[in-house]
């Protein structure tokens, strides 16, 4: 039989278009496409890898701070390790975790096929479970009023006003290498029932603290360190400590890096109950 012309090119389009709408055109499995599992209901990350620049798109936490993909990760492996060797179903980028999509074309939602790997085409578009972000970062916490804040440091004063200036763009840095003795301290103005401080370093994520402690300075002639949990480095350092009535309190920085300033995009003090 004799196609024409026309018909033979309706005939391609129907093609190419059934094709392009179907899990077995989308689906490109290849090595290493993976970035992501589930072991017993809970979503790990592989951190090795983090194609496209996924990992530097941001997640909004359920304690209201933006996180990227890469510092969710590494928060995930530090309080729950890696997840068990065995037993794991893989995944790609934005099926475990329901993360930010990754808009590459070959792994986009519709032209890619992400979903569990182990399956190939089968597997396409199949969602895994999301990460564990409530009972990793918990909830708010009720921040201090910043606007009577007097804020003092060893470094850069002209800097100070931008670490509670609401703009998580702007900075205040120590302008040197992280040493151990630099420090900042807020003065209150009045006792405040605080147990916990949220260092914001986000948009400066190597400037994070190495190492901290922190004093009640109430008292100018009985400084008092109190014993801090540490819950998070990284872009956001959260420090905990049993609450307590504090007019004035100095963070120190005791940490040393061969490279990165200390710096403080936003800083946060409150309370949240334990």
């Amino acid at each position: 039989m004799k196609v024409g012309c026309s018909k033979l090119s309706l005939l391609l389009v129907f093609v190419v278009v059934f094709c392009q709408g179907s899990n077995v055109f989308a689906w490109e499995p290849r090595p290493g496409w993976k970035d992501s599992y589930s072991v017993d209901g809970m979503c790990y990350c592989d951190t090795t890898n983090f194609d496209h620049g996924i990992g530097t798109k941001t997640v909004l936490a359920p304690d209201g701070y933006h996180r990227s993909v890469q510092q969710i990760c590494a928060d995930i492996k530090m309080i729950y390790g890696v997840g068990p060797e065995k037993n794991r179903i893989p995944y790609n980028t934005i099926a475990c975790g329901h993360g930010p999509a990754n808009d590459a074309p070959d792994e986009h939602l519709q032209t890619g096929c992400p979903g569990r790997v182990d399956l190939g085409s089968d597997g396409c578009f199949e969602i895994g479970p999301e990460w564990p972000l409530v009972s990793l970062y918990g909830l708010p916490m009720i921040s201090l009023d910043r606007s009577e804040w007097k804020i003092s440091a060893g470094n850069n004063q002209s800097q100070l006003a931008a670490m509670v200036d609401g703009n998580p763009a702007t900075r205040w840095t120590s302008g040197e290498k992280q040493s151990d003795g630099q420090w900042i301290e807020i003065d209150f103005r009045k006792p405040s029932r605080i147990n916990q401080i949220v260092l914001d370093t986000s948009a400066s994520r190597n400037d994070y603290p190495r190492q901290l402690r922190i004093e009640d300075r109430s008292d100018e002639n009985k400084p008092i360190e109190i014993p801090v949990e540490r819950k998070f480095g990284g872009e956001i350092t959260r420090l905990v400590f049993p609450a307590r009535m504090i007019s004035k309190l100095r963070v120190v920085q005791t940490g040393t890096t061969d490279r990165w300033y200390w710096s403080i995009h936003e800083l946060h003090v409150g309370y949240i109950e334990p």
